[in-house]
């Protein structure tokens, strides 16, 4: 079992790859997909396919988990930000995967026992939870981290999430 977890996103996408073997969660990549926001939508979203796609084939992953959107402060972001879900959504069906979406509260939850919990408290939750990482570049790559221990959790039936 080998999971991609996702916070997407239309500058920064953060990514994290884990691994179940033997019982114990393997930590194998975690990073961001930086977008410029000068290209157009239409680049930035096929930048963004292919690099998920190429993280799929070269780890074979079996699972997606990504974190819902909300809407925040600007409507139009979380519009946008649907494109990247429905790219998720295609790339699960056409290779036979299972995807998992969680809310930012049950991610938190999960991770560092508190729904209400910060960006930096999750970041040194995982932290802990992987001792030896050292390339937490931006939230966004210590969120992944989260998503993807929500969609390994979740597999273990520890967890509850929506899954298509």
């Amino acid at each position: 079992m080998i999971i991609l977890g996702i916070d997407p996103g239309l500058q920064i996408t953060g990514f994290s790859i884990i691994s179940l073997v033997n019982g114990k969660t393997q930590l194998i990549e975690v990073g961001v997909l930086k977008l410029k926001p000068k290209d157009n939508l239409q680049i930035r979203v096929t930048q963004f396919y292919d690099f998920i796609l190429e993280k799929i084939n070269t780890y074979k992953i079996t699972v997606i988990a990504l974190e819902t959107a909300f809407i925040g402060k600007n409507a139009q972001s979380f519009l946008k930000l649907g494109y990247l879900r429905g790219i998720l959504y295609l790339i699960t069906q056409k290779n036979n995967l299972i995807i998992y979406e969680f809310a930012p509260r049950q991610i938190k939850q999960a991770v560092t026992g508190s729904g209400a919990a910060t960006k930096e408290q999750v970041q040194t939750m995982v932290k802990r939870l992987f001792p030896k990482i050292n390339n937490l570049q931006t939230y966004d790559a210590s969120d992944a981290v989260a998503i993807s221990l929500c969609g390994l959790w979740c597999l273990e039936n520890k967890y509850s999430a929506i899954q298509t």
